[in-house]
């Protein structure tokens, strides 16, 4: 009877700590099952803030930097296109503003350039009309000496056939 009593209250007390055992670990697993979802939730949230950050930031990045790159590029292009009559705005206060200000003054002096290579180009062509002119005239006039010596030549070749033949007459 004693073993029996001590065994049915052995038995009471396993119940009741597997009892309670049972219920601090369904508090723990409920506990558990909130953080999960609490934790769940955060990350989701915080990847979803990183997105939008990260697509912010490309947005930002293309505005600021790729799409005046691109501009830059294209008038770097057009430049070497020969085309300098484009106008070139320099609206940063960066670096990027540096270059299109650089790419501005680039421009600028080309047309200077290119103006000073034409007026002499046009002072060239004007001179060498000029020695043109000059060089016909002087042509004509050593064509008009040339002429009035052989007119001479053919003159004194007359006289000297004429004397010739004076003096043959006087002789015969």
């Amino acid at each position: 009877p004693y073993t029996t009593l001590f065994r049915s209250q052995a038995a009471a007390l396993v119940q009741q700590f597997i009892e309670q055992a049972d219920a601090t670990n369904s508090q723990f697993m409920t506990t558990a099952a909130a953080g999960y979802q609490g934790t769940t939730v955060i990350s989701i949230v915080f990847m979803v803030l990183a997105l939008l950050a990260l697509v912010v930031s490309w947005q930002l990045m293309k505005r600021l930097l790729i799409a005046p790159l691109q501009l830059a590029g294209q008038h770097f292009q057009r430049m070497a296109d020969g085309d300098l009559s484009g106008r070139i705005d320099v609206v940063h206060r960066n670096e990027i503003g540096v270059l299109f200000a650089g790419m501005q003054h680039l421009q600028q002096s080309q047309k200077e350039t290119i103006s000073q290579i034409h007026g002499t180009a046009t002072q060239l062509a004007s001179a060498a009309e000029e020695l043109s002119v000059v060089t016909s005239r002087s042509s004509d006039g050593l064509d008009l000496q040339n002429a009035e010596l052989q007119q001479a030549a053919t003159a004194v070749n007359q006289m000297t056939v004429a004397v010739e033949g004076v003096a043959q007459n006087a002789l015969s």
